[in-house]
């Protein structure tokens, strides 16, 4: 394969995943210009006299929105990227950093675009400090809850979505970890924890921006789901960028552990039960056969000697535009009873 044709496929592996995060800046800009305008507008027309009209408030207000989104996108990466942080860090310590980078940019800005010979209670600095702190904790509180449970099953028990359960497509990637049993062995449990709390901690990003949920971490598997719609562009994209994921740390796992992540996957789609499970520990629990059958798709990566295995169903679901799937025959699973057409990925 020549390196133009290879440098092509990495542009096009990348593409996806870029364009979601570039839309979501996009989103969280200007919906942070907005708010940033209506507070503007807000302080204008209640709480100072100024001769300025509302207009420039208005203006002063997007941008200052669009600055502050910036500069907590940037800080949110560096926090989230140090990970090791106890949980009342992020319920008060994150809060207390992003009210006090909103405080210092909404006064610099205040004070040197709008009005130099303001004081403090001339442009509402206490109260944007008050309204910026209380804020930013409830969506932390949320964030943190969010993050605990898994990607929309807060949403799902507040508003009882799955309190009877329910029939969704979902689109199933079981992702394992290769060589897991001599890597324990070679770096011992406790650096292996870290090792594959690392492994996930990577692969989540990637999986969440391309539409995927973390529905489990089951030894070392990692089991993803999609819907329809969200997994027809997403399911099949979502194992590439979580290799170039891995692959853009490898010096820092290679420093701490002498070894890279590898990792084997099985993409199936079909139809699941989704419903609430439990009372203590509560859970959204996936059930039906879509589950069992990814998972055996998983298990015959080493078999077929693929690195990812795509059923015919997920096949037929992906979008028109999905990388090109290389028949694998028809495959007799353990535990079912017919065989099941199987793919692999060219480049993976």
């Amino acid at each position: 394969m020549s390196a133009a044709l290879r440098a092509t496929r990495r542009a096009t592996r990348l593409s996806l995943y870029d364009r979601k995060k570039a839309l979501f800046v996009v989103r969280v800009m200007i919906a942070s210009a907005g708010l940033g305008a209506l507070f503007a507008s807000v302080i204008k027309l209640f709480f100072i006299q100024s001769e300025r009209p509302v207009g420039s408030f208005v203006l002063f207000g997007a941008l200052a929105g669009s600055v502050i989104s910036v500069s907590l996108a940037l800080l949110s990466g560096a926090i989230t990227r140090s990970r090791k942080r106890p949980l009342w860090f992020t319920f008060f310590g994150v809060p207390v950093l992003y009210t006090l980078v909103i405080a210092l940019e909404y006064a610099f800005l205040f004070h040197f675009i709008m009005d130099p010979a303001a004081s403090l209670g001339d442009f509402m600095l206490p109260q944007t400090i008050a309204f910026s702190l209380s804020m930013t904790f409830v969506f932390n509180f949320i964030d943190a809850i969010n993050r605990l449970l898994g990607n929309h099953v807060l949403r799902g028990l507040l508003l009882g979505t799955y309190h009877r359960p329910v029939v969704e497509e979902r689109f199933v990637l079981f992702l394992d970890l290769a060589g897991s049993t001599s890597t324990a062995e070679r770096i011992g449990d406790l650096a292996f924890h870290s090792f594959l709390n690392d492994f996930f901690c990577d692969l989540a990003k990637p999986a969440i921006d391309l539409g995927g949920d973390i529905y489990k971490y089951v030894g070392d598997e990692a089991i993803i789901t999609w819907g329809r719609d969200a997994g027809s562009s997403g399911a099949l994209e979502a194992f590439f960028s979580i290799g170039e994921a891995i692959a853009a740390r490898e010096g820092y796992y290679r420093a701490r552990y002498g070894d890279v992540p590898r990792f084997r996957a099985g993409l199936h789609f079909g139809k699941l039960v989704v419903g609430e499970m439990g009372d203590y520990k509560q859970e959204i629990a996936l059930l039906g056969d879509v589950m069992n059958t990814a998972a055996r798709i998983q298990g015959e990566c080493r078999v077929l000697g693929a690195d990812l295995l795509v059923s015919a169903d997920a096949a037929r679901a992906l979008a028109s535009d999905h990388r090109a799937l290389e028949p694998r025959g028809a495959v007799s699973l353990r535990g079912k009873g017919g065989a099941i057409e199987l793919f692999s990925v060219a480049g993976a």
